[in-house]
């Protein structure tokens, strides 16, 4: 049945006879009803509640889409701090780490180099010269700095 008609009806309504509407057009209008509700009205009413739904389903998947983009968003900005924080964690524990060792490696060099003596005397002098200067850089490189 076609829709226009129906608007139509509304619209303008049947045409007036002196009795009331046009018993012809009314009776034609009914015929063409009860034809479309037996065979076409199951399928085209079928159709326009299937379209309906899918309009609701469209809508409903919008906001479910626009609400996760906003939820990735929050995340990535959250993830992006924790980075940041994390990254000057590290920078600083790696600022701290590299501080400690150079002060242990200039410790041990200044230890080292005060005994070095020591290990330059043994191959040229005799055993007891050796053992004596020994005996007193031992002592030297025992003194506090």
């Amino acid at each position: 049945m076609d829709w226009t008609h129906f608007e139509q009806l509304r619209v303008s309504g049947f045409t007036m006879t002196r009795r009331g509407y046009d018993k012809r057009e009314v009776d034609r209008f009914l015929d063409s009803l009860a034809e479309w509700l037996e065979t076409d009205a199951a399928n085209e009413l079928g159709d326009q509640a299937v379209q309906r739904k899918l309009e609701l389903v469209g809508k409903s998947t919008a906001h479910i889409l626009l609400t996760t983009e906003k939820e990735s968003q929050e995340l990535r900005r959250t993830t992006q701090a924790e980075c940041d924080e994390l990254r000057q964690k590290a920078d600083s524990a790696a600022k701290d780490t590299r501080r400690q060792a150079d002060e242990y490696s200039s410790t041990t060099r200044g230890k080292s180099s005060r005994c070095a003596p020591e290990r330059m005397l043994r191959p040229t002098t005799s055993t007891s010269s050796w053992r004596a200067a020994s005996a007193i850089i031992s002592g030297v490189c025992r003194m506090p700095v």
